[in-house]
């Protein structure tokens, strides 16, 4: 076909389109993955911060335990005063003696919960680090990708001014070939142009018909049998 030098110039466009709009699809995806990340760290902190309550409210219970456990020792060791038999006060004092095992069961408990808590406490500060180091390596991302996309658009809208004016250009040549390749590019995402290399399709390698062969010598509209795209020899290009 004639033109074919301003179809290509067209679908060097059409690419680079596709390039752009594809950064603009990747950077949010990109931004959203730190946002996650960070979403995911305070999830960890609050998951943190309840097992510190929870450790707290146990610490807590324990203490009052402890307390009645001493309101019950005290109380029985005034019943030793007034027992009335020895068997009473021998029973009284085993009493005692068993309160004050489980007195000291209950305060190692404590201090084993203490210790946990204040284990915790330091793990919820790495993570609060972490979460302030994310937190501001996202804002500092978020202001480049926001940068980034309003340099995008801008270049977006100058390509697309170029893209007009090219397709304007076709148009009125080749009305029937650009709807054509504007349906293959379109469908493909990619080139709908591929070059012919030694009677070779250059996208799927297929090897390319003799008439078919003759045809893009007479500068005819041929599509690959196998990958459906718009063929061109390069030489015929390069000479016209």
């Amino acid at each position: 076909m004639e033109n074919m030098s301003l179809l290509l110039a067209l679908q060097e466009i059409d690419k680079e389109i596709v390039r752009i709009e594809n950064e603009q699809e990747r950077l949010p995806r990109k931004l959203s993955k730190t946002y996650q990340e960070a979403i995911e760290i305070q999830e960890q902190i609050a998951a943190q911060k309840k097992m510190i309550d929870q450790l707290r409210v146990e610490e807590k219970n324990n203490e009052l335990e402890i307390k009645s456990i001493d309101d019950l020792i005290n109380k029985k060791k005034g019943h030793l005063a007034v027992a009335k038999t020895n068997v009473e006060y021998k029973t009284l004092l085993k009493e005692i003696d068993d309160q004050g095992a489980l007195r000291a069961q209950t305060e190692e408990k404590t201090l084993e919960l203490i210790d946990k808590i204040e284990e915790e406490k330091n793990k919820l500060k790495d993570i609060e680090k972490k979460y302030d180091v994310i937190s501001d390596e996202y804002e500092k991302f978020r202001a480049q990708v926001e940068g980034e996309l309003r340099e995008l658009s801008a270049e977006l809208d100058e390509v697309t001014k170029k893209r007009e004016t090219k397709r304007e250009e076709i148009a009125d040549l080749e009305p029937g070939t650009l709807s054509e390749y504007e349906r293959i590019f379109q469908n493909l995402r990619g080139d709908a142009l591929v070059p012919v290399q030694d009677e070779y399709c250059t996208s799927c390698h297929m090897e390319i018909l003799a008439k078919d062969m003759t045809d893009l010598l007479c500068k005819k509209l041929v599509y690959c049998e196998g990958c459906f795209r718009i063929l061109y020899l390069p030489e015929i290009i390069s000479s016209s």
